[in-house]
């Protein structure tokens, strides 16, 4: 008998909550606002998720916790990336070019 399991609605919801996150550091290149200890512990929390789930077979929790490690990975490289540009203006006066043109 199958039973309704409600990790698929939070799934949908945990998974595409940050995904406007995404698309607005995608488009501005902007990651000022966001903390990379925050990003990182995440991040962490995500592959303890995805181990538990792993361990437990729960497939919900799998995706959930998969798909948010890809997009966390994605923020962590734009906010170490633009810190480190930052880093570099400061020193040297100069920015290197990691902005889109538009």
């Amino acid at each position: 008998m199958y039973m309704f399991n409600p990790g698929y609605i939070a799934f949908f919801f945990g998974t595409f909550a940050f995904i406007p996150q995404v698309v607005e550091v995608y488009r501005t290149n902007d990651t000022k606002a966001l903390s990379f200890k925050t990003l990182v512990l995440f991040f962490i929390s995500q592959i303890f998720w995805f181990a538990h789930a792993f361990k437990n077979h729960d497939i919900a929790l799998g995706c959930t916790s998969g798909v948010n490690m890809i997009v966390y990975s994605y923020l962590v490289y734009k906010k170490h990336t633009n810190d480190t540009a930052d880093k570099t203006q400061r020193t040297t006066g100069k920015r290197k070019s990691n902005s889109k043109s538009r």
